[in-house]
């Protein structure tokens, strides 16, 4: 579920609400970036929160500068050097730090 809206994106990105050319890119990345901000602040948005409407404003904006990030950054690398908040960053979310790996967890035999 998405909790921030297209057009509120559209208008961080300070781009026309009419142009729809990138909506589907803008759309996963809404989705990529509520994920990524609910894993760093440890916190089920859909648990959390009802509606957008009581997400508190610092976390939209977050999400909204981690969009922004993307979309104006879309490789992980620019002059030579790694973009922060890209595949690193998201790598370290989804990274499994206990000592069970998710493959031996999900293989392991009864």
């Amino acid at each position: 579920m998405r909790h921030i809206h297209l057009d509120d994106v559209k208008q961080q990105l300070n781009i026309e609400l009419g142009y729809t050319g990138d909506d589907r890119y803008i759309l996963n990345l809404i989705e990529a970036a509520e994920d990524a901000v609910s894993k760093h602040l440890n916190m089920d948005f859909s648990k959390c929160f009802v509606d957008e409407n009581e997400i508190p404003t610092s976390i939209k904006q977050q999400i909204k500068i981690l969009i922004a990030t993307w979309y104006n950054n879309r490789e992980g690398v620019g002059s030579g050097h790694e973009l922060p908040l890209s595949y690193g960053y998201l790598a370290g979310l989804n990274r499994n730090y206990d000592d069970d790996s998710f493959y031996a967890i999900k293989n392991r035999v009864e």
